[in-house]
């Protein structure tokens, strides 16, 4: 059954300080939503009133419109929903009073979003067809004591779609929504769903106690390729088939034939407290690199032999890389606290 419910997005103003990034120490309302123009040696929040609305939000999801780079979907722990049409100068709040959301897919091309969130206390999968103007709830948990965590959709078909909630389900769907049927379940919780990007049949699992799965054939078999353990992020090439990051106890590490060697970067972390939510790559330029580690954000222009720092003075954690794909000099990052009640742990 598809509940729809309401639009629409309405302006949200919340006055607050503002304080500009350096490459060096930096100050802002205990974290929220951060840019840079200039590939990641400077950040700041918004200089404009309607643009300090996620000063210190516990953002879970941040998503470019790959239709319209100009357009940012920002999902929030409690706060609900935030979408900005001029690169996060100003932002728009949903009015639909969604919960805790965990993941936003925007499909390239068209006016189609996946959403993973909670409402009315139950982990729910929305879509829209209209650019966020409306949603229809297309999947519901069972009950209150799970959510989704992950949602990734098949690089050449959209109809084709997979979630993964916090019992440690994977489910697919092939008719965009509207059947659903269950792939696999991990001993633990499911942290990202990773799809490669020149073989979308290659699945990786992030897990919170499995390590690192793979599938070879869109989810029928998976085998770990990094076992046991919590895995924390990956990142895969964006054209390079079978070459990924993963972010874990371990570190940072790199494979180039799907998992089966690996190599631990040299960060400016010890590889232990490294705790990297935050990783991605470059997508026109696959030489350069970030992870975030607690209040630092870090950039590799050579594959990961040597490193900036971009410090921040926030409470919050750095867990959310964004870079648009038209204008890699754009970067987002999104910030939660750790302290704040909601954390993505296993059952």
């Amino acid at each position: 059954m598809r509940i729809k419910t309401k639009n629409i997005f309405k302006i949200g103003c919340l006055v607050g300080v503002i304080y500009f990034f350096s490459g060096c120490t930096t100050v802002s309302q205990d974290g929220g939503f951060f840019k840079s123009i200039d590939g990641g040696t400077n950040f700041k929040q918004s200089d404009k009133e309607e643009g300090s609305v996620l000063n210190g939000k516990n953002i879970l999801a941040l998503e470019i419109n790959p239709s319209n780079d100009k357009e940012i979907f920002v999902g929030t722990k409690g706060a609900g929903l935030f979408k900005s049409i001029d690169e996060g100068a100003t932002w728009l709040s949903d009015i639909n009073n969604f919960q805790n959301i965990t993941d936003i897919e925007l499909i390239s091309d068209t006016q189609t979003i996946y959403m993973a969130a909670k409402k009315n206390g139950r982990g729910k999968l929305f879509k829209s067809d209209n650019n966020g103007e409306s949603w229809n709830e297309i999947y519901t948990e069972k009950d209150e004591t799970s959510y989704l965590t992950s949602i990734a959709v098949h690089n050449n078909n959209p109809e084709i779609i997979y979630i993964a909630n916090s019992k440690g389900g994977l489910f697919k769907s092939e008719d965009g929504g509207a059947t659903w049927k269950t792939l696999y379940w991990a001993q633990s919780l499911i942290r990202s769903i990773e799809l490669d990007k020149i073989n979308p049949n290659f699945i990786y699992l992030a897990t919170t106690k499995n390590g690192l799965l793979m599938s070879q054939n869109q989810g029928i078999e998976f085998e770990a390729i990094i076992k046991g353990g919590y895995i924390y992020n990956v990142a895969v090439h964006p054209s390079r088939e079978g070459s990924l990051y993963v972010s874990s106890k371990a570190g940072l590490q790199r494979s180039n034939n799907r998992g089966a060697n690996w190599e631990i970067l040299n960060t400016l972390v010890k590889s232990k407290e490294l705790v990297s939510r935050g990783l991605a790559i470059n997508p026109n330029n696959p030489r350069e690199i970030y992870y975030t580690s607690g209040k630092t954000f870090y950039k590799s222009n050579n594959e990961g032999e040597t490193w900036i720092p971009v410090q921040f003075e926030i409470g919050a954690s750095i867990e959310i890389i964004k870079i648009n794909p038209h204008n890699t000099q754009l970067i987002y990052l999104g910030t939660n606290n750790r302290n704040s009640g909601f954390q993505i742990t296993p059952f």
